[in-house]
């Protein structure tokens, strides 16, 4: 496909009914932000795969599916969020569920993203939760689940629903820590999470998680400082509120310490 973009002009590929080249053009401008051309390039190969046997189609739906997911993900960094939700409901209809329910997954996450992004979060909740659940029936990766489970936490949190963004965020945590080699950094983001919501209920549950975080985030590079402080602040602040004043002042001197370092 790439030595078809180079031997022809745009003009020639929109014309024709190479699909390969037809993504690869749209893929290229994606790249460029000329998100209109790049639309145009994929509405051109989606009407060359609707004319085909739908056997022959098959894997070509499939690729087309993941370059218009690409696009609406480069509509949703605009904050352009409508045509990036239209962007997405194209490559969920052209999604099998049934025979590949870990992408329909993917997918759904990210048409959750865009109702989170536009504050309709009792919609992205809902569809993030189809989201995790299409993600576990494909077979995903724990990394890969976790991520919608932390967003659902997210949301749920976002909405006073402490109780269920509780239940969500210690998944993610229990699926992160399943995983062979988990992300330090997502599975400490994960603990963080948790441990803020049971702060506010009981402080004795939310120090194991935050010294596990911080643990997690001490190696050099695992995190920026801000986020080490961060932990640390809540370190301090669970350990004040269980009267143990000496594990206490020694977070929050570690906190200063990298701050000053």
């Amino acid at each position: 496909a790439g030595r078809a973009i180079l031997a022809s002009t745009e003009e020639d590929i929109l014309a024709g009914e190479d699909v390969a080249a037809l993504l690869a053009l749209g893929q290229i401008l994606i790249e460029r932000g000329e998100l209109e051309q790049a639309g145009t390039a994929l509405e051109r190969a989606k009407a060359v795969l609707q004319s085909r046997p739908p056997a022959e189609a098959a894997d070509g739906k499939r690729a087309l599916a993941s370059v218009i997911d690409a696009l609406g993900r480069a509509y949703e960094r605009r904050q352009a969020y409508a045509q990036a939700l239209a962007a997405y409901q194209q490559a969920l209809e052209l999604t099998d569920a049934q025979a590949d329910p870990r992408y329909y997954g993917v997918v759904l996450h990210d048409i959750a993203d865009v109702h989170r992004g536009r504050g309709e979060l009792e919609e992205a909740a809902r569809l993030y939760q189809q989201a995790a659940d299409h993600k576990r029936r494909g077979g995903a990766s724990p990394d890969d689940i976790a991520v919608t489970l932390l967003s659902l936490a997210q949301v749920y949190r976002d909405l006073g629903r402490s109780g269920e963004a509780l239940r969500d965020g210690a998944d993610a945590v229990q699926v992160l820590r399943a995983s062979r080699e988990p992300d330090p950094h997502a599975l400490a983001e994960a603990l963080v999470l948790v441990a803020r919501l049971q702060l506010q209920r009981e402080p004795g549950q939310a120090v194991p998680l935050l010294e596990e975080a911080r643990q997690l985030l001490a190696p050099q590079g695992a995190a920026e400082p801000g986020e080490r402080v961060a932990v640390l602040d809540l370190l301090a602040g669970a350990y004040q509120a269980l009267g143990q004043d000496d594990k206490a002042a020694e977070a929050a001197a570690a906190g200063r310490a990298i701050l000053a370092s």
